[in-house]
């Protein structure tokens, strides 16, 4: 078996470094029909970490806003009795472009 995630979303802030690592949220959201026949959405956020040369990738070119596939793997983490749950990225794809004044989205149903 293998630890293996795969997201599409779009990202929430831009993304930050501390040292080796480059970290950003990406959020997922999901529509659906409640038991009344409403569509309903529900938008998820996920803390996204990168190292090596994802994390130089992500520091020059991620940006608010995008739409991005991510492939990772899940870590577990806690920190003073606080639980932690991340996704270290292995595989970025853009699915949307960046554009020069940082306004990249022209879609009408972002969750931020």
């Amino acid at each position: 078996m293998k630890n293996q995630v795969s997201l599409i979303g779009r990202v929430g802030k831009e993304p930050m470094r501390n040292g080796s690592v480059t970290s950003f949220n990406l959020a997922t959201t999901e529509k659906y029909k409640d038991k009344n026949g409403e569509w309903k959405e529900v938008t998820d956020w996920h803390n996204i970490s990168c190292f090596g040369n994802y994390a130089d990738f992500a520091e020059k070119h991620i940006t608010k806003g995008q739409l991005l596939s991510i492939d990772g793997k899940i870590k577990y983490s806690e920190k003073d009795g606080k639980y932690y749950t991340n996704i270290v990225a292995t595989n970025i794809l853009f699915l949307s472009k960046k554009n020069n004044d940082n306004n990249n989205n022209t879609d009408d149903d972002l969750p931020f």
